[in-house]
């Protein structure tokens, strides 16, 4: 029987809210960001995690583990601009309900550092 395989990225600092996120009046300050945050994602992925832009994933879950003074649910957008960016560069099949099948949120209190974040993609077997 085969084991999901996990990849995840971790950093500290940037994040976005899905409240600044909303709050752009104008599409051109989102695309903005999402260019940021794609190429951004692009690097680190890249430094932490290179095996994951050689795999295809059908099904996945995503994890989004973190400390900062951000309420749960305005933590999606760092969730769903990291979808896009695996389904930009091929490695996410999709991020609908067919392919995945859940979205964790998870603040932890326990982290000694304020603005930490860590993404865990699995790729369901």
């Amino acid at each position: 029987m085969q084991s999901n395989q996990t990849w995840a990225i971790t950093w500290y600092g940037d994040h976005i809210s899905l409240n600044a996120w909303y709050s752009a009046k104008h599409w051109s300050i989102r695309a903005t960001q999402r260019t940021k945050w794609h190429k951004w994602y692009g690097e680190i992925v890249k430094e932490q995690q290179p095996s994951l832009l050689l795999t295809k994933i059908n099904q996945y879950e995503i994890y989004l583990t973190y400390r900062s003074r951000l309420d749960p649910s305005n933590t999606i957008t760092m969730v769903k601009l990291f979808e896009d960016y695996l389904q930009e560069v091929g490695v996410l099949e999709g991020d609908d309900r067919k392919h995945c099948k859940g979205v964790h949120l998870i603040p932890d209190d326990d982290w000694e550092d304020d603005k930490s974040y860590c993404i865990k993609i699995v790729q369901l077997v």
